[in-house]
């Protein structure tokens, strides 16, 4: 519920752009996890999810750089996106355990030390846990279609 109002204060000129870049990013990542829920292969949505999450990260990096974003809305929107790439990884990992495969590319090893401990969290439904954190970010019209 954080992401519009926050984006809504953009200027005018980036409303169609920068902010628009922004949603359509938000709204694939929870496309891909809703797929990733539903499909026996997640390796692919869940990759192309934590490329989406990367994106905004940048997308948000440069909001702030811009000056159309404050710090405090800067510093939830990577706390939050840190959260659910944490989580995306803990589940990428457990599919490739499960299905005995490495991980691969999907995770970076600059995110290693982040999964210390996502085992135990993952084991229980996460799709249901990361539809819950992205809803919180994206437009009120895409929460309808995650519950």
């Amino acid at each position: 519920m954080w992401l519009v109002p926050a984006i809504e204060k953009f200027p005018r000129t980036q409303k169609f752009l920068l902010c628009d870049r922004i949603q359509t990013t938000a709204l694939d990542v929870l496309e891909c996890l809703i797929e990733a829920t539903y499909t026996r292969d997640r390796k692919g949505q869940l990759a192309r999810a934590n490329l989406g999450i990367e994106k905004l990260r940048f997308f948000f990096r440069l909001s702030v750089e811009l000056h159309y974003l404050d710090r405090r809305r800067y510093q939830h929107a990577a706390r939050t996106l840190d959260d659910i790439g944490r989580l995306i990884g803990g589940w990428a990992k457990a599919h490739a355990a499960a299905s005995g495969k490495s991980a691969g590319r999907l995770m970076a090893k600059r995110h290693d030390h982040l999964f210390a401990g996502i085992a135990n969290q993952t084991e229980t439904k996460p799709a249901t846990r990361l539809r819950g954190q992205l809803t919180s970010a994206v437009p009120p019209i895409a929460v309808g279609l995650a519950a």
